[in-house]
């Protein structure tokens, strides 16, 4: 077992100034965590004994939950466990941090599992130990938060195995145990290490615990759950649902022992649910409580599983085990995607500006082939908006509409942004998808203007054409193409080359330089004064 070289590496930082001198031999042993009535020695006097039903013929598998402790030992800053029972009866199933006595370290912080092998399977961590973890063990080790470690004398919760109860033991029981074959550990010989920041692991003694169900139709009453609907769906993110979640009593219950059931939730996938109340009493026959989730998460298919928890006692032997029962419900969300690009229109005076919508289908929305309406809802006054039909949507497929936006007649719009809202709706469900669209123009300059110059000699003027507002229009359609259209022509004076600005010239613009220049030139080839007038038009 190579556990306490991993928390080792993880525990460097504690100064040797704060190394415990060994002193006190403490124990770790297994006691029912709803029988620890004094928190400052939960270890028995002997070995407890656990019961519980086999409800496997008509449900999910009951579960056992054992408190692994530790009392009075030397300060300690992580250890490692491997407990061994015959897995045909009580079949591993979790280890649980909740409430260990590792948080009582300081300085305060967060401990971290180090590996959690259930059955020989690898729930967390880097390797299950393949000498010592198998189908009948469960492998738990965990660390305090870096530099941390609690005070001598140390007494508390390690941690809970948690077991399914799938097989009837023999008579007399079988024994909950600590596996064998580890090397440098805190009992010598068995999987069982308590360390303390140094090379030498605390020293400590076990105790073992006894589960036996061989009589447990006589011995014990117990609860079951069933839930109403046990799976919703599929359904669109926009509402809560509910479940009905019933305790039902069993085998006389509650026949000595308290008449309570309390639920929590073990995993919930990131879906928001709460229960309500959160316990109940059965009064010997059944009570219900409502579960309630959020179902507004992305789509996809979720499964929250959660526990009826109670407590049992064997008549017999008069020792309370804690039980639960569990059970899991699942929401199927689906939905569609609507998206359109560009994310930015800009539609010049008079003209238009197209953009694509696609629609997808998530988690196969909306079953089958559905028709897809297409519609503006709200847009600037007077712009006007057409799109393409689409086909029909269906299960994990997209389509594709072209939108079209269009500002009639010559006179522009005035210069701002504005927004238009299309409604996408598909099988019932709607969604809407907000479409920015800036109305822009630009000027034109010469400079200078006019130009002169001397008979036999050729002058230039720089025309630059400049987004209103300044960046807007331009840089938003980048790369832009402008193209100069010339009127006008040569006189008997005055001859015009490089006139020719009806092809687009591909410019740059930049923020800093929301402009683009040309240069026009013209030679005289005459004597004497001439002047001809040239209108450009971008």
């Amino acid at each position: 077992m190579t556990l306490p070289l991993l928390i080792l590496a993880a525990v460097v930082a504690i100064p040797w100034s704060v190394m415990p001198v060994h002193a006190a031999i403490g124990t770790v042993c297994l006691q029912d965590p709803s029988s620890v009535s004094n928190p400052a020695t939960p270890c028995p006097a002997s070995p407890p004994t656990f019961d519980g039903p086999v409800t496997t013929s008509t449900g999910p598998a009951t579960q056992l939950r054992v408190g692994v402790y530790i009392q009075g030992s030397d300060a300690m800053n992580g250890f490692g466990v491997t407990l061994l029972s015959d897995h045909t009866i009580l079949t591993p199933a979790d280890a649980d941090l909740t409430g260990t006595v590792l948080l009582t370290a300081t300085p305060p912080g967060t401990p971290s599992i180090i590996v959690k092998c259930i059955g020989g399977i690898l729930k967390a961590g880097s390797t299950c130990d393949s000498t010592t973890d198998s189908v009948d063990t469960i492998h738990f080790a965990a660390v305090a938060a870096l530099g941390s470690i609690t005070p001598s004398g140390v007494t508390g919760l390690l941690f809970t195995a948690v077991y399914n109860i799938t097989g009837t033991a023999p008579a007399g029981g079988i024994t909950i145990d600590y596996q064998t074959g580890c090397v440098n550990t805190s009992v010598s010989g068995f999987c069982v290490t308590i360390t303390n920041g140094t090379q030498v692991p605390n020293t400590e003694t076990t105790n073992n615990g006894t589960f036996d169900n061989s009589a447990f139709a006589t011995s014990i009453s117990w609860i079951t759950i069933a839930v109403s609907p046990a799976t919703i769906g599929p359904v669109t993110p926009v509402a809560s649902q509910t479940f009905t979640v019933t305790a039902s009593a069993q085998n006389g219950w509650p026949t000595g022992q308290t008449d309570l059931v309390s639920f929590s939730f073990q995993s919930t996938q990131g879906l928001s649910a709460s229960f309500s109340p959160t316990s109940c009493a059965t009064g010997g026959s059944s009570c219900s409580v409502s579960l309630t989730v959020a179902a507004n998460n992305a789509p996809g298919n979720y499964t929250i599983t959660a526990f009826g928890n109670f407590k049992t006692v064997d008549s017999v032997t008069t020792l309370t085990s804690t039980l639960a029962s569990p059970f899991t419900v699942s929401i199927r969300i689906w939905d569609f995607s609507a998206v359109v690009n560009p994310s930015l229109l800009v539609v010049a005076p008079g003209g238009t500006a197209t953009a694509v919508l696609n629609v997808t289908s998530l988690n196969r929305f909306p079953g089958t082939s559905a028709a897809v309406a297409i519609s503006e809802t709200s847009s600037p006054v007077g712009l006007l908006f057409t799109s393409t039909a689409a086909p029909n949507l269906t299960p994990n497929h997209f389509v594709l509409s072209t939108l079209t936006f269009k500002q009639p007649g010559a006179a522009p719009f005035p210069f701002a942004s504005y927004s238009a809202t299309v409604s996408v709706v598909v099988s019932g469900t709607t969604h809407t998808v907000v479409v920015p669209v800036k109305f822009g123009n630009f000027t034109i300059s010469a400079s200078p203007s006019p130009v002169s110059f001397a008979p036999g000699s050729t002058g230039s003027s720089t025309l630059r054409v400049q987004s209103n507002p300044a960046g807007d229009f331009l840089i938003a359609a980048r790369p832009t193409n402008v193209a100069f259209l010339t009127t006008g022509s040569a006189t008997s004076t005055v001859t015009v080359t490089a006139l020719n600005f009806s092809a687009p010239v591909a410019l740059t613009v930049s923020a800093s330089d929301p402009s683009v220049t040309a240069t026009l030139s013209a030679t005289n080839f005459a004597t004497g004064a001439g002047s001809t007038t040239l209108t450009l038009r971008g």
